[in-house]
């Protein structure tokens, strides 16, 4: 959620996707206890159906590493992750429950119909064209402000947006100006920075979440 994070409002207010995401629900459904409870009871009294009932149950709750589990030819371990997270990447899939990732991946071929409903959709794993910088040139000298511009990405799911950064850092530690584009719209315009340096920039779709390469650009005073 790098780009959907760090979005404050001018009241100082923190509109960030990532941190309202955080408390909800979905972002929760792993670490559920009253949901852990009940498939602790259940594993317990019919404990021949223990590794079933798991699979079953992580479909809504855990249904991103119940996804990469079955992709490896293995079933949801519900109790195999600790809902605090743990070290490994399937930990990780576990205690983030409900993602906006994996909703945003879910592909249109079954969707709506009842066995989508119920743990049974599909994720579109087909690769996605990512979005490539057009303007400025590399290494280009421009006068602030300037546009920016980019051929437009393409995805299965489709494109809501695009997110662009603009950062002194080649590592993007620190990001001097972002901002967010609706799609179609394939350009912006880039003002408020410091003149006489060098920046990089780099953008990527709001829903196929492919990063562009970065370009540094040698800004001019304007």
């Amino acid at each position: 959620m790098a780009c959907h994070n760090g979005l404050v409002t001018a009241a100082g207010e923190d509109v960030s996707m990532g941190f309202l995401w955080r408390p909800t629900m979905m972002a929760n459904a792993a670490r559920d206890p009253y949901w852990r409870a009940g498939v602790r009871r259940e594993t317990l009294d019919r404990p021949a159906a223990a590794a079933a009932i798991q699979d079953e149950c992580s479909k809504c709750h855990m249904p991103m590493m119940r996804y990469a589990a079955h992709v490896d030819g293995q079933k949801g371990a519900v109790f195999a992750h600790p809902p605090t997270g743990g070290v490994t990447p399937a930990a990780h899939l576990a205690a983030d429950g409900v993602s906006c990732s994996m909703c945003h991946q879910v592909a249109a071929g079954n969707l709506g119909t009842e066995e989508s409903l119920v743990g049974g959709f599909r994720v579109e794993e087909a690769a996605p064209r990512a979005p490539r910088p057009l303007s400025p040139a590399d290494s280009a000298s421009v006068t602030l402000p300037f546009t920016i511009a980019w051929a437009a990405a393409s995805d299965p799911s489709g494109i809501l947006a695009y997110n662009w950064q603009v950062s002194a850092s080649s590592t993007f530690a620190k990001i001097s100006r972002q901002d967010s584009v609706m799609a179609p719209a394939t350009s912006d315009v880039v003002s408020g920075l410091a003149v006489g340096q060098k920046f990089q920039f780099r953008l990527r779709s709001g829903v196929a979440r492919q990063r562009s390469n970065a370009l540094q650009v040698s800004f001019s005073n304007g």
